[in-house]
This record gives C-alpha cells, sequence and structure tokens, in this order.
C-alpha cells in the first residue's frame, strides 16, 4: 500500500467495480457461467491489491498460494463425487461462510480500507477472508460427508 500511486489506485476502482457487475455466487440465479466470470473478476481485484509491490518473490507467493487454493478446493470434486456443479451451488446457498467470503460488502471495505492505506484494517479483513474460506470448506465438507 505504500508504494501504490495513483494508477494503481484506479486499477483497484476499477476491478472492484467489474467484481461489483458480476452475478455473485450466493445469488440463487449466479450460473456456473456467472460463477466463472465472478471469479475472474474476483481475481482481477485481488491483483490489483498487490500491484503496487515491488518484490517478485510476493507476486510468486501469491500466485502460488492462489494456485494451491484452486487445487485444494478442485479436491471436493474427487474425495466427493456426488458434489456436482448444482450440489456445490446448493451447498454454496446453505454455508454460511460462503455467503460471507463471496459478499461484496466485505471486498468493498477492503478497497476502502486499502485506498485510506488502513493497513490494520486492510489485514484484519484479509484475515476474515482466509478465516472464511477455512470455515467454508469445513462446513462444506461436513455437509456433504454427512449426507
Amino acid at each position: 500500500m505504500q508504494l501504490g500511486d495513483a494508477a494503481w489506485e484506479n486499477n483497484i476502482i476499477g476491478t472492484h467495480d467489474l467484481l461489483s457487475r458480476e452475478i455473485s455466487p450466493v445469488e440463487a440465479h449466479c450460473s456456473f457461467d456467472n460463477y466463472i466470470a465472478w471469479k475472474e473478476a474476483y481475481d482481477a481485484f485481488d491483483e490489483a491489491l498487490i500491484a503496487a509491490h515491488r518484490l517478485p518473490l510476493m507476486h510468486h507467493y501469491h500466485k502460488t498460494l492462489s494456485d494451491n487454493i484452486r487445487r485444494h478446493s478442485r479436491v471436493f470434486g474427487i474425495i466427493m463425487p456426488s458434489l456436482g456443479k448444482m450440489n456445490f451451488k446448493i451447498s454454496v446457498l446453505k454455508v454460511p461462510a460462503f455467503q460471507a467470503l463471496y459478499s461484496l460488502g466485505h471486498y468493498t471495505a477492503l478497497k476502502d480500507a486499502v485506498l485510506r492505506r488502513d493497513f490494520d484494517l486492510a489485514m484484519t479483513l484479509v484475515n476474515a477472508l482466509h478465516n472464511f474460506m477455512i470455515t467454508a470448506y469445513n462446513e462444506l465438507y461436513e455437509e456433504n460427508t454427512s449426507l
């Protein structure tokens, strides 16, 4: 955040705007294609947030972490074959942590904190997102293994 300039800020604002225009995965009428579009907009917003960082290692770490999270989410399809696209959608609508994880309000608060250079609040919000993700996967696993 300390190294961000006006172009960095504009990129954050623009990618957040794109994210806000997509249909969230927690909306009942969200199709699989809508989910992919939301995920692409989210990825662009996520990249915009760290774009001002000048250490190549940080960008590599971020990409590696993101790839690992995606890989782990695909494991659900392997260990729980009944968890198809529609079952996942139903689960997303039922799991409270997914509601929080896919809430635009949280990303708006993060955008605002970053643009204000409020490091403590930004870290609190990022940590909350990580906790939502872990909780969501745990809840999803519990829901689908108890069937």
